[in-house]
Protein backbone atom coordinates (compact mmCIF):
# COMPACT_ATOMS: atom_id res chain seq x y z
CA UNK A 1 0.00 0.00 0.00
CA UNK A 2 1.19 3.71 -0.76
CA UNK A 3 2.48 6.33 1.57
CA UNK A 4 -0.67 8.32 -0.12
CA UNK A 5 -3.02 5.76 0.38
CA UNK A 6 -2.09 5.41 4.32
CA UNK A 7 -2.21 9.16 4.50
CA UNK A 8 -5.54 9.25 2.85
CA UNK A 9 -6.59 6.59 5.71
CA UNK A 10 -4.91 8.51 8.35
CA UNK A 11 -6.92 11.48 7.30
CA UNK A 12 -10.17 9.80 7.04
CA UNK A 13 -9.89 8.30 10.40
CA UNK A 14 -8.73 11.51 12.24
CA UNK A 15 -12.08 13.82 10.09
CA UNK A 16 -14.13 10.53 11.42
CA UNK A 17 -13.03 11.18 15.12
CA UNK A 18 -13.37 15.20 14.52
CA UNK A 19 -16.87 14.69 13.20
CA UNK A 20 -17.78 12.02 15.86
CA UNK A 21 -16.50 14.10 18.95
CA UNK A 22 -19.34 16.74 18.73
CA UNK A 23 -21.69 13.78 19.15
CA UNK A 24 -19.73 12.47 22.66
CA UNK A 25 -19.71 16.33 23.71
CA UNK A 26 -23.31 15.82 23.36
CA UNK A 27 -23.96 12.82 24.79
CA UNK A 28 -22.12 14.11 27.90
CA UNK A 29 -24.33 17.77 28.46
CA UNK A 30 -27.73 15.11 28.04
CA UNK A 31 -27.82 15.15 31.27
CA UNK A 32 -27.60 18.81 32.28
CA UNK A 33 -29.89 19.87 29.24
CA UNK A 34 -32.24 17.34 30.27
CA UNK A 35 -31.86 19.05 34.23
CA UNK A 36 -31.98 22.53 33.15
CA UNK A 37 -35.37 21.98 31.43
CA UNK A 38 -37.14 20.58 34.25
CA UNK A 39 -38.71 24.09 35.15
CA UNK A 40 -39.99 24.52 32.03
CA UNK A 41 -41.87 21.33 31.71
CA UNK A 42 -43.15 22.18 34.65
CA UNK A 43 -44.32 25.14 33.57
CA UNK A 44 -46.09 23.88 31.00
CA UNK A 45 -47.74 20.90 32.51
CA UNK A 46 -48.81 23.40 35.32
CA UNK A 47 -50.46 25.35 32.74
CA UNK A 48 -52.19 22.73 31.41
CA UNK A 49 -53.68 21.43 34.51
CA UNK A 50 -54.81 24.43 35.43
CA UNK A 51 -56.76 25.11 32.23
CA UNK A 52 -58.62 21.81 33.00
CA UNK A 53 -59.66 23.06 36.56
CA UNK A 54 -60.82 26.07 35.32
CA UNK A 55 -63.33 24.36 33.46
CA UNK A 56 -64.46 21.82 36.16
CA UNK A 57 -64.91 24.81 38.93
CA UNK A 58 -68.86 24.92 39.93
CA UNK A 59 -70.85 27.51 39.86
CA UNK A 60 -70.44 28.39 43.93
CA UNK A 61 -66.68 28.57 43.27
CA UNK A 62 -65.65 25.29 44.95
CA UNK A 63 -64.05 21.81 43.06
CA UNK A 64 -66.30 19.27 44.11
CA UNK A 65 -67.97 21.12 46.29
CA UNK A 66 -65.81 20.36 49.01
CA UNK A 67 -63.40 23.11 50.85
CA UNK A 68 -60.43 21.12 51.40
CA UNK A 69 -60.35 20.44 47.42
CA UNK A 70 -61.07 23.76 47.07
CA UNK A 71 -58.08 24.90 49.13
CA UNK A 72 -55.81 22.70 47.23
CA UNK A 73 -57.02 24.61 43.88
CA UNK A 74 -56.38 28.16 45.40
CA UNK A 75 -52.69 27.08 46.38
CA UNK A 76 -52.58 25.80 42.78
CA UNK A 77 -53.36 28.71 41.29
CA UNK A 78 -51.55 31.36 43.46
CA UNK A 79 -48.42 29.10 42.95
CA UNK A 80 -48.60 29.45 39.47
CA UNK A 81 -48.42 33.03 39.78
CA UNK A 82 -52.23 34.20 39.74
CA UNK A 83 -53.21 37.26 41.24
CA UNK A 84 -55.70 36.97 44.19
CA UNK A 85 -58.50 39.17 42.38
CA UNK A 86 -58.64 36.62 39.58
CA UNK A 87 -62.17 35.57 39.42
CA UNK A 88 -61.43 31.80 39.79
CA UNK A 89 -59.32 32.19 42.97
CA UNK A 90 -61.72 34.79 44.80
CA UNK A 91 -64.97 32.63 43.88
CA UNK A 92 -62.56 29.61 45.63
CA UNK A 93 -62.07 31.95 48.24
CA UNK A 94 -65.45 32.93 49.09
CA UNK A 95 -66.36 29.00 48.91
CA UNK A 96 -64.00 28.27 51.83
CA UNK A 97 -65.45 30.90 54.20
CA UNK A 98 -68.75 30.10 53.78
CA UNK A 99 -68.00 26.58 55.36
CA UNK A 100 -66.52 28.18 58.31
CA UNK A 101 -67.56 26.77 61.56
CA UNK A 102 -68.35 28.41 64.79
CA UNK A 103 -65.32 26.36 66.28
CA UNK A 104 -63.26 28.06 63.75
CA UNK A 105 -62.81 25.16 61.64
CA UNK A 106 -63.67 24.92 57.94
CA UNK A 107 -65.79 21.57 56.96
CA UNK A 108 -68.12 20.15 54.44
CA UNK A 109 -69.07 17.09 57.80
CA UNK A 110 -66.55 14.81 57.36
CA UNK A 111 -62.49 15.02 57.39
CA UNK A 112 -62.52 18.02 59.54
CA UNK A 113 -58.82 17.98 60.57
CA UNK A 114 -58.35 17.66 56.81
CA UNK A 115 -60.44 20.29 55.37
CA UNK A 116 -59.57 22.76 58.10
CA UNK A 117 -55.62 22.34 57.82
CA UNK A 118 -55.97 23.00 53.64
CA UNK A 119 -57.92 25.87 54.47
CA UNK A 120 -55.39 27.46 56.63
CA UNK A 121 -52.66 27.16 54.14
CA UNK A 122 -54.78 28.48 51.53
CA UNK A 123 -55.55 31.47 53.61
CA UNK A 124 -52.31 32.34 54.24
CA UNK A 125 -51.22 31.65 50.43
CA UNK A 126 -53.48 34.97 49.48
CA UNK A 127 -51.05 37.11 52.05
CA UNK A 128 -54.03 38.91 52.84
CA UNK A 129 -54.41 40.58 56.45
CA UNK A 130 -57.74 40.10 56.33
CA UNK A 131 -57.96 36.71 56.68
CA UNK A 132 -55.70 36.43 59.75
CA UNK A 133 -58.52 36.21 62.45
CA UNK A 134 -60.22 33.44 60.59
CA UNK A 135 -56.61 31.59 60.44
CA UNK A 136 -56.02 32.25 63.83
CA UNK A 137 -59.62 30.43 65.03
CA UNK A 138 -58.52 27.55 62.78
CA UNK A 139 -55.59 27.06 64.17
CA UNK A 140 -56.56 27.44 67.76
CA UNK A 141 -59.59 24.69 67.06
CA UNK A 142 -56.15 22.53 65.13
CA UNK A 143 -54.57 22.72 68.61
CA UNK A 144 -57.71 21.92 70.66
CA UNK A 145 -57.82 18.50 68.91
CA UNK A 146 -54.37 17.56 69.65
CA UNK A 147 -54.01 15.06 71.90
CA UNK A 148 -52.24 15.07 75.63
CA UNK A 149 -51.54 13.06 78.18
CA UNK A 150 -54.91 13.98 79.64
CA UNK A 151 -57.33 13.38 77.26
CA UNK A 152 -55.69 10.14 75.61
CA UNK A 153 -57.09 6.77 75.81
CA UNK A 154 -53.81 5.20 74.89
CA UNK A 155 -50.55 6.07 75.80
CA UNK A 156 -49.31 6.71 71.90
CA UNK A 157 -52.43 9.26 71.34
CA UNK A 158 -50.15 11.71 73.04
CA UNK A 159 -49.24 14.54 70.93
CA UNK A 160 -50.80 13.08 67.37
CA UNK A 161 -53.92 14.96 65.66
CA UNK A 162 -56.68 12.64 64.28
CA UNK A 163 -59.90 13.72 62.37
CA UNK A 164 -61.16 15.87 64.81
CA UNK A 165 -62.97 15.06 68.12
CA UNK A 166 -62.28 12.57 70.71
CA UNK A 167 -60.85 9.62 67.68
CA UNK A 168 -57.26 7.99 67.52
CA UNK A 169 -54.60 10.17 65.81
CA UNK A 170 -52.29 9.54 62.94
CA UNK A 171 -50.10 10.68 61.03
CA UNK A 172 -51.52 11.62 58.40
CA UNK A 173 -54.09 14.10 59.47
CA UNK A 174 -51.08 14.78 61.79
CA UNK A 175 -48.72 16.36 58.95
CA UNK A 176 -51.52 18.23 57.47
CA UNK A 177 -52.61 19.77 60.60
CA UNK A 178 -48.33 20.95 60.80
CA UNK A 179 -48.46 22.19 56.95
CA UNK A 180 -51.26 24.48 58.20
CA UNK A 181 -49.39 25.22 61.91
CA UNK A 182 -46.55 25.97 59.85
CA UNK A 183 -48.32 28.11 57.56
CA UNK A 184 -50.22 30.06 59.65
CA UNK A 185 -46.98 30.61 61.99
CA UNK A 186 -44.96 31.93 58.65
CA UNK A 187 -47.21 33.97 56.70
CA UNK A 188 -49.11 35.54 59.32
CA UNK A 189 -47.25 35.05 62.33
CA UNK A 190 -49.42 33.61 64.35
CA UNK A 191 -48.31 32.00 67.96
CA UNK A 192 -47.81 28.60 68.16
CA UNK A 193 -47.36 27.34 71.43
CA UNK A 194 -44.02 24.80 72.31
CA UNK A 195 -46.04 22.19 73.74
CA UNK A 196 -47.81 21.84 69.98
CA UNK A 197 -44.74 20.97 68.57
CA UNK A 198 -43.24 19.14 71.03
CA UNK A 199 -46.16 17.00 70.77
CA UNK A 200 -46.01 16.84 66.79
CA UNK A 201 -42.01 15.72 67.34
CA UNK A 202 -43.43 12.82 70.34
CA UNK A 203 -46.00 11.47 67.75
CA UNK A 204 -43.34 11.37 65.11
CA UNK A 205 -41.28 9.47 66.98
CA UNK A 206 -43.82 6.86 68.02
CA UNK A 207 -44.59 6.28 64.88
CA UNK A 208 -41.41 5.58 63.35
CA UNK A 209 -40.14 2.20 62.90
CA UNK A 210 -36.57 3.23 64.94
CA UNK A 211 -35.84 0.66 67.91
CA UNK A 212 -32.86 3.33 69.17
CA UNK A 213 -35.30 6.33 69.50
CA UNK A 214 -38.63 4.01 69.58
CA UNK A 215 -38.09 0.91 71.67
CA UNK A 216 -42.27 0.42 72.59
CA UNK A 217 -43.80 0.49 69.18
CA UNK A 218 -41.21 -0.09 66.43
CA UNK A 219 -41.66 -3.13 64.87
CA UNK A 220 -38.69 -2.99 62.78
CA UNK A 221 -35.80 -1.12 62.46
CA UNK A 222 -35.50 0.63 59.38
CA UNK A 223 -36.31 4.22 59.88
CA UNK A 224 -39.62 4.31 57.96
CA UNK A 225 -42.68 5.21 59.21
CA UNK A 226 -46.21 3.77 60.27
CA UNK A 227 -49.55 5.51 59.90
CA UNK A 228 -49.86 5.64 63.30
CA UNK A 229 -47.74 3.48 66.55
CA UNK A 230 -48.94 -0.32 65.52
CA UNK A 231 -50.51 -0.03 62.24
CA UNK A 232 -49.55 0.64 58.76
CA UNK A 233 -51.65 0.66 55.47
CA UNK A 234 -48.92 -1.53 54.22
CA UNK A 235 -49.58 -4.29 56.38
CA UNK A 236 -48.22 -5.54 59.93
CA UNK A 237 -45.85 -2.25 61.18
CA UNK A 238 -44.35 -2.21 57.92
CA UNK A 239 -42.79 1.20 57.11
CA UNK A 240 -44.42 2.72 53.63
CA UNK A 241 -43.65 6.05 51.40
CA UNK A 242 -45.95 8.77 51.98
CA UNK A 243 -46.00 8.25 56.02
CA UNK A 244 -41.72 8.31 56.08
CA UNK A 245 -41.90 11.70 53.81
CA UNK A 246 -44.77 12.87 56.15
CA UNK A 247 -42.69 11.91 59.23
CA UNK A 248 -39.87 13.91 57.49
CA UNK A 249 -41.59 16.90 57.43
CA UNK A 250 -43.04 16.82 60.98
CA UNK A 251 -39.44 16.80 62.56
CA UNK A 252 -38.52 19.74 60.54
CA UNK A 253 -41.15 21.67 61.21
CA UNK A 254 -40.36 20.72 64.83
CA UNK A 255 -37.49 21.53 65.75
CA UNK A 256 -35.58 18.44 64.97
CA UNK A 257 -32.14 18.96 63.53
CA UNK A 258 -31.80 17.31 60.23
CA UNK A 259 -27.99 15.40 61.46
CA UNK A 260 -30.76 13.84 64.05
CA UNK A 261 -30.42 9.89 63.57
CA UNK A 262 -34.60 10.14 63.28
CA UNK A 263 -34.30 12.03 60.27
CA UNK A 264 -31.30 11.11 58.35
CA UNK A 265 -32.73 7.14 59.01
CA UNK A 266 -36.19 8.37 57.33
CA UNK A 267 -34.00 10.43 54.66
CA UNK A 268 -31.96 6.65 53.80
CA UNK A 269 -35.34 4.70 53.82
CA UNK A 270 -36.48 7.25 51.46
CA UNK A 271 -33.42 7.10 49.16
CA UNK A 272 -33.06 3.66 49.53
CA UNK A 273 -36.41 3.05 48.14
CA UNK A 274 -37.06 5.61 45.68
CA UNK A 275 -39.46 5.67 42.70
CA UNK A 276 -42.04 7.69 41.64
CA UNK A 277 -44.06 4.76 39.57
CA UNK A 278 -45.41 3.79 42.84
CA UNK A 279 -45.62 5.10 46.99
CA UNK A 280 -43.02 2.34 48.21
CA UNK A 281 -44.60 -0.24 50.45
CA UNK A 282 -48.67 0.17 48.87
CA UNK A 283 -48.06 0.43 45.17
CA UNK A 284 -50.40 2.30 43.62
CA UNK A 285 -52.96 3.23 46.66
CA UNK A 286 -51.92 7.47 47.67
CA UNK A 287 -50.10 7.94 44.60
CA UNK A 288 -50.53 10.67 43.77
CA UNK A 289 -50.71 11.98 47.92
CA UNK A 290 -47.33 10.69 47.86
CA UNK A 291 -45.92 12.73 45.00
CA UNK A 292 -47.27 15.97 46.91
CA UNK A 293 -45.86 14.78 50.98
CA UNK A 294 -42.11 13.36 49.02
CA UNK A 295 -42.00 16.94 47.41
CA UNK A 296 -42.86 18.80 50.78
CA UNK A 297 -40.61 16.73 52.67
CA UNK A 298 -37.68 17.01 50.34
CA UNK A 299 -38.12 20.41 49.31
CA UNK A 300 -38.30 21.62 53.71
CA UNK A 301 -35.19 19.01 53.88
CA UNK A 302 -33.14 20.91 51.29
CA UNK A 303 -32.34 17.66 49.35
CA UNK A 304 -30.97 19.16 46.00
CA UNK A 305 -33.62 20.23 43.23
CA UNK A 306 -31.75 18.59 40.28
CA UNK A 307 -32.51 15.01 40.31
CA UNK A 308 -35.83 14.19 42.37
CA UNK A 309 -37.62 17.22 40.88
CA UNK A 310 -36.88 16.51 37.24
CA UNK A 311 -37.54 12.86 37.81
CA UNK A 312 -41.31 13.67 39.17
CA UNK A 313 -41.91 16.15 36.61
CA UNK A 314 -40.62 13.49 33.96
CA UNK A 315 -43.57 11.37 35.79
CA UNK A 316 -46.02 13.08 36.16
CA UNK A 317 -45.53 14.32 32.21
CA UNK A 318 -45.74 10.75 30.84
CA UNK A 319 -48.80 10.11 33.03
CA UNK A 320 -50.35 13.41 32.44
CA UNK A 321 -54.04 13.29 30.34
CA UNK A 322 -53.94 14.52 26.95
CA UNK A 323 -56.72 17.05 28.81
CA UNK A 324 -54.62 18.28 31.39
CA UNK A 325 -55.75 16.27 34.37
CA UNK A 326 -54.42 13.27 36.30
CA UNK A 327 -56.29 10.62 37.53
CA UNK A 328 -55.69 7.17 39.75
CA UNK A 329 -57.50 4.40 38.16
CA UNK A 330 -55.60 1.88 39.42
CA UNK A 331 -56.56 2.39 43.07
CA UNK A 332 -60.01 4.05 43.91
CA UNK A 333 -58.60 4.71 47.46
CA UNK A 334 -58.38 8.26 49.50
CA UNK A 335 -60.56 10.13 46.54
CA UNK A 336 -57.69 9.56 44.06
CA UNK A 337 -59.85 7.91 41.50
CA UNK A 338 -61.16 11.76 41.46
CA UNK A 339 -59.59 13.80 38.62
CA UNK A 340 -59.90 16.69 40.69
CA UNK A 341 -58.24 15.66 43.57
CA UNK A 342 -55.50 13.63 41.90
CA UNK A 343 -54.56 16.84 39.86
CA UNK A 344 -54.37 18.86 42.43
CA UNK A 345 -52.00 16.76 44.04
CA UNK A 346 -49.97 16.51 41.15
CA UNK A 347 -50.13 20.37 40.65
CA UNK A 348 -48.92 21.00 44.23
CA UNK A 349 -46.73 18.49 44.04
CA UNK A 350 -45.07 20.16 40.93
CA UNK A 351 -45.11 23.58 42.84
CA UNK A 352 -43.83 22.72 45.91
CA UNK A 353 -40.34 24.12 45.22
CA UNK A 354 -39.60 27.36 43.47
CA UNK A 355 -38.58 26.33 40.53
CA UNK A 356 -41.62 26.41 38.64
CA UNK A 357 -41.71 29.83 38.66
CA UNK A 358 -38.27 31.47 39.50
CA UNK A 359 -38.18 33.71 36.48
CA UNK A 360 -37.93 37.37 38.15
CA UNK A 361 -37.02 35.96 41.75
CA UNK A 362 -34.50 37.69 43.52
CA UNK A 363 -33.30 36.44 46.97
CA UNK A 364 -30.98 39.17 48.95
CA UNK A 365 -29.57 38.40 52.19
CA UNK A 366 -28.42 40.92 54.43
CA UNK A 367 -25.89 40.86 57.48
CA UNK A 368 -25.07 43.58 59.78
CA UNK A 369 -22.26 42.74 61.86
CA UNK A 370 -18.38 42.39 61.99
CA UNK A 371 -19.25 38.82 61.29
CA UNK A 372 -18.14 37.85 57.74
CA UNK A 373 -21.41 36.75 55.52
CA UNK A 374 -20.93 33.67 53.58
CA UNK A 375 -23.83 31.87 51.25
CA UNK A 376 -23.25 28.27 49.59
CA UNK A 377 -25.92 26.50 47.00
CA UNK A 378 -26.59 22.75 47.00
CA UNK A 379 -23.71 22.59 44.16
CA UNK A 380 -21.11 24.18 46.51
CA UNK A 381 -20.60 27.34 45.08
CA UNK A 382 -19.85 30.41 47.33
CA UNK A 383 -20.77 33.88 47.29
CA UNK A 384 -20.21 35.84 49.79
CA UNK A 385 -17.19 38.27 52.01
CA UNK A 386 -14.26 38.03 49.82
CA UNK A 387 -15.49 36.11 47.30
CA UNK A 388 -15.07 37.96 43.79
CA UNK A 389 -18.74 37.49 41.80
CA UNK A 390 -18.15 38.16 37.96
CA UNK A 391 -18.86 36.54 34.95
CA UNK A 392 -17.20 32.96 34.31
CA UNK A 393 -16.49 32.24 38.15
CA UNK A 394 -17.53 29.10 38.22
CA UNK A 395 -16.95 28.70 41.51
CA UNK A 396 -19.62 31.54 42.15
CA UNK A 397 -23.58 31.04 42.78
CA UNK A 398 -24.66 32.29 39.45
CA UNK A 399 -26.33 35.57 39.28
CA UNK A 400 -25.03 37.20 42.48
CA UNK A 401 -23.17 39.90 43.40
CA UNK A 402 -22.30 41.14 46.71
CA UNK A 403 -21.91 44.46 48.44
CA UNK A 404 -19.53 45.23 51.73
CA UNK A 405 -19.12 47.80 53.87
CA UNK A 406 -18.38 49.05 57.82
CA UNK A 407 -19.96 45.94 59.83
CA UNK A 408 -22.28 45.46 56.32
CA UNK A 409 -22.58 42.91 53.86
CA UNK A 410 -25.15 42.23 51.03
CA UNK A 411 -25.68 39.34 48.60
CA UNK A 412 -28.23 39.14 46.47
CA UNK A 413 -28.87 36.22 44.08
CA UNK A 414 -30.79 37.09 40.67
CA UNK A 415 -33.18 34.64 38.41
CA UNK A 416 -31.94 31.93 41.54
CA UNK A 417 -31.43 28.34 40.06
CA UNK A 418 -31.73 27.06 43.42
CA UNK A 419 -34.54 26.92 46.49
CA UNK A 420 -31.89 25.86 49.33
CA UNK A 421 -28.94 27.83 50.52
CA UNK A 422 -26.93 27.83 53.57
CA UNK A 423 -25.99 30.51 55.58
CA UNK A 424 -22.60 30.80 57.33
CA UNK A 425 -21.80 33.80 59.23
CA UNK A 426 -18.09 33.46 60.34
CA UNK A 427 -16.48 35.46 63.58
CA UNK A 428 -14.61 38.54 63.26
CA UNK A 429 -14.42 39.01 67.10
CA UNK A 430 -18.14 40.60 67.05
CA UNK A 431 -21.08 38.65 68.71
CA UNK A 432 -24.02 40.77 67.55
CA UNK A 433 -25.51 40.27 64.31
CA UNK A 434 -28.35 41.14 62.61
CA UNK A 435 -29.57 38.81 59.35
CA UNK A 436 -32.65 39.74 56.88
CA UNK A 437 -33.43 37.83 53.82
CA UNK A 438 -36.27 39.23 51.36
CA UNK A 439 -37.63 37.49 48.36
CA UNK A 440 -39.11 39.52 45.64
CA UNK A 441 -40.81 38.64 42.26
CA UNK A 442 -40.13 41.26 39.42
CA UNK A 443 -38.93 43.91 42.50
CA UNK A 444 -42.26 43.29 44.76
CA UNK A 445 -41.33 41.85 47.94
CA UNK A 446 -43.06 38.25 48.73
CA UNK A 447 -41.53 37.32 52.41
CA UNK A 448 -39.24 38.81 54.72
CA UNK A 449 -37.19 36.81 57.30
CA UNK A 450 -34.84 38.07 60.27
CA UNK A 451 -32.93 36.52 63.07
CA UNK A 452 -30.67 38.92 65.41
CA UNK A 453 -28.61 38.00 68.20
CA UNK A 454 -25.51 38.23 70.36
CA UNK A 455 -23.36 34.38 70.12
CA UNK A 456 -20.00 34.02 69.74
CA UNK A 457 -18.44 32.08 67.48
CA UNK A 458 -19.20 31.32 63.90
CA UNK A 459 -22.74 30.42 63.05
CA UNK A 460 -24.66 28.47 59.84
CA UNK A 461 -28.10 28.63 58.83
CA UNK A 462 -30.53 26.61 56.64
CA UNK A 463 -32.29 28.78 54.32
CA UNK A 464 -35.26 27.66 51.50
CA UNK A 465 -37.09 29.00 49.24
CA UNK A 466 -40.83 27.31 48.92
CA UNK A 467 -44.34 27.27 47.58
CA UNK A 468 -45.93 25.32 50.41
CA UNK A 469 -46.96 27.80 53.16
CA UNK A 470 -47.40 30.65 50.34
CA UNK A 471 -45.45 31.63 46.96
CA UNK A 472 -41.80 32.61 47.42
CA UNK A 473 -42.30 31.81 51.19
CA UNK A 474 -39.06 31.89 53.27
CA UNK A 475 -37.55 28.96 55.87
CA UNK A 476 -35.52 30.51 57.78
CA UNK A 477 -33.33 28.20 60.46
CA UNK A 478 -31.84 30.54 63.49
CA UNK A 479 -28.79 30.71 62.92
CA UNK A 480 -27.02 28.32 65.64
CA UNK A 481 -23.09 27.69 66.50
CA UNK A 482 -20.88 25.04 64.18
CA UNK A 483 -19.75 24.69 60.89
CA UNK A 484 -21.55 26.18 57.70
CA UNK A 485 -20.01 23.90 55.21
CA UNK A 486 -22.61 23.47 52.11
CA UNK A 487 -25.27 20.96 51.92
CA UNK A 488 -24.48 17.97 50.81
CA UNK A 489 -27.13 15.35 51.07
CA UNK A 490 -26.86 12.31 49.18
CA UNK A 491 -29.48 11.26 46.53
CA UNK A 492 -30.10 9.16 44.41
CA UNK A 493 -30.85 9.03 40.70
CA UNK A 494 -33.94 7.49 39.00
CA UNK A 495 -33.64 8.59 35.52
CA UNK A 496 -31.07 9.84 33.48
CA UNK A 497 -27.29 8.62 32.93
CA UNK A 498 -23.95 10.46 33.58
CA UNK A 499 -21.90 10.53 30.53
CA UNK A 500 -18.57 12.14 31.62
CA UNK A 501 -16.82 8.83 31.27
CA UNK A 502 -17.65 8.31 27.74
CA UNK A 503 -15.87 11.84 26.71
CA UNK A 504 -13.37 10.44 28.74
CA UNK A 505 -13.11 7.27 26.98
CA UNK A 506 -13.97 9.01 23.94
CA UNK A 507 -11.13 11.58 24.50
CA UNK A 508 -8.40 8.54 24.93
CA UNK A 509 -9.56 6.83 22.37
CA UNK A 510 -8.63 9.95 19.55
CA UNK A 511 -5.49 9.88 21.32
CA UNK A 512 -4.45 6.74 20.65
CA UNK A 513 -5.63 6.27 17.38
CA UNK A 514 -4.28 9.58 16.28
CA UNK A 515 -0.92 8.49 17.37
CA UNK A 516 -1.31 4.91 16.11
CA UNK A 517 -2.21 7.16 12.66
CA UNK A 518 1.06 8.83 12.95
CA UNK A 519 2.93 5.66 13.50
CA UNK A 520 1.61 4.27 10.23
CA UNK A 521 2.63 7.17 8.26
CA UNK A 522 6.09 7.54 9.86
CA UNK A 523 6.51 3.93 9.15
CA UNK A 524 5.62 3.68 5.33
CA UNK A 525 7.88 6.83 5.14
Amino acid sequence: MSKGSHLKRGIVILAFLVLLMPGLITMGTAQETAETDYADTARSRIDQGLDWLKTRQTADGSWVYNPGVTAMGVMAFLNAGYDTDDPVVTNAVDYIISTRSPDGSFTSGTNVVYETSLCIVALTATRNPDYKDEVEDAVRYLESVQKTEENSDEVWWEGGIGYGGDGRPDLSNNQFAVMALHSASTVFNIDIKDSTWEGVELFATRSQNLKSTNSDWAQYDDGGFMYFPGYSHAGDETSYGSMTAAGIWCYILSGVDRSDDRVTSAVAWMNDHHTFTENPGIGQTGLYYYYWTYARAMTLYGKPLGNWYNSLTSRLAEIQNEEGFWVNSEADYWWENVPEVATLYALNALSAPIVPWDDGITIEIELHSDKYLHVFDNEGRHTGEGVEVRSGNEDAIPGSTVISGDEYTKVTIANTENNAYTIGLSDNGDDWYELKVTVKKDGNVLDEKEYEGEVQGDLGSKLIINSIAAPGSIYLEEPSGGSYPAATYEYTVEEGTSYTPIIIIGVVVLIILIIISIALIRRKK
